[in-house]
């Protein structure tokens, strides 16, 4: 058995199953080595009297299933899309926001996935993570450049404008980091909404759009499912 997972059994008096499980899935995730989902996948069941709806656009991240628990946690209905779905398979959901899941690529290699136009075309709310920061940094004019360390692992941001983002929020906040890229250039009209000692554009925002260096989805990240993107635009 991993270590991580011996971690995960020897604290679990401490946690509610929930959390338990969560964990477990990470380790799980980050030993896999592969990405969590090919294809789209029904994240949960849609009620029929749910009119919110979150597209995840996936590009190849360890925790794309994450992102869809955490969406499920907040009550919204989600699916899980490949990067390139064209535009006819992510409307018959009928998204209200979309979110850009990490992934193991640069921007700037070639044949790394490219943001479908449709996301910025259709005006909803867009959260981006990691490589998703860096895909809307670049589609939008802004510059990303290889980081001077990798950073895995746990780290702290600490807020540097007022958002929506961190409502109910206090303090520096603990988050898990896992990106070789950073961005070293905002696109036009944006603003850097946290910093860290290893990433100074930690968090960034523009209107609807939004986007983190950090993972909020994974448990690393005790409050992440505070984040609040998603509820402040419903």
């Amino acid at each position: 058995m991993s270590r991580e997972l011996n971690e995960i059994l020897d604290e679990s008096e401490a946690l509610n199953p929930e959390q338990l499980l969560l964990q477990a899935e990470e380790a799980v995730a980050e030993h896999g080595g592969a990405p969590a989902v090919i294809g789209p996948v029904v994240a949960v069941p849609r009620p029929l009297d749910q009119p919110d709806t979150v597209a995840i656009l996936d590009f190849g991240s360890q925790y794309t299933q994450l992102i869809a628990r955490r969406i499920r946690e907040l009550g919204v209905y989600s699916e899980i899309f490949s990067h390139d779905a064209p535009l006819e398979e992510v409307s018959r959901i009928h998204p209200r926001a979309y979110i850009l899941s990490g992934g193991p690529n640069s921007v700037y290699d070639d044949g790394a996935p490219s943001l479908p136009p449709y996301v910025l075309q259709s005006g909803l709310p867009v959260l981006g993570i990691c490589y998703g920061l860096h895909l809307l940094t670049q589609a939008l004019g802004g510059r990303v450049e290889p980081a001077r360390s990798r950073e895995y692992g746990h780290a702290r941001v600490q807020r540097t404008r007022e958002s929506p983002l961190f409502d109910g929020l206090d303090g520096d906040l603990p988050v898990w980091m896992s990106h070789g890229d950073h961005v070293a250039g905002l696109p036009e009209g944006f603003e850097v909404l946290a910093s860290s000692s290893n990433a100074p554009i930690s968090a960034i925002g523009r209107g609807k759009v939004l986007a983190l260096q950090f993972h909020p989805e994974v448990a690393h990240t005790p409050q992440g499912g505070r984040y609040s993107p998603i509820s402040s635009s419903r």
